[in-house]
């Protein structure tokens, strides 16, 4: 198991719990290079980011560009992204973790849909298409903004 970032919110956990693994069986890499991550990526045979808070999910997008299979939380802004082309967990549930990662590292024919259904849907999230939905949503939220009134603030 490669740990591949910077600490989480509140420290160290994770070296904590890897205290247990067998010796070599968890390397922490850190912050790594851009080329690095690519490469990680390119090669791994999942990546798991269980997030319990995350704004967009551009880790996973990114890990489906590259053609990873991807485990992911069913909370926050996950499902939104990866719609069917991760496995989802319950990020709070470590057995369910477990579950999800057991499956993909053992079944080849899932880690192959995944990477195909990952392809598919990384290509929506475009540049050019993400631009234009965003585009779309601030004219949308300039049609529903009330006029402005006359006069100064607080009449």
């Amino acid at each position: 198991l490669l740990v591949v970032g910077r600490h989480g919110w509140g420290g160290h956990e994770e070296r904590g719990a890897a205290y247990y693994a067998p010796p070599g069986a968890v390397v922490f890499l850190g912050q790594v290079t851009d080329e690095q991550r690519d490469y990680l990526l390119r090669h791994a045979l999942a990546v798991a980011y269980p997030s319990i808070f995350e704004g967009f999910g551009l880790p996973v997008l990114e890990a489906m560009t590259w053609g990873a299979p991807v485990l992911t939380s069913n909370r926050t802004a996950m499902p939104a992204v990866v719609g069917d082309a991760a496995v989802l967990v319950d990020p709070f549930d470590i057995e369910d973790i477990a579950k999800g990662i057991r499956r993909i590292l053992t079944d080849a024919d899932l880690r192959a849909e995944l990477r195909e259904r990952g392809f598919d849907q990384a290509a929506k999230f475009s540049l050019t298409a993400t631009g234009e939905a965003a585009m779309a949503a601030l004219e949308q939220g300039r049609q529903l903004r009330p006029p402005r009134r006359a006069g100064r603030l607080g009449t």
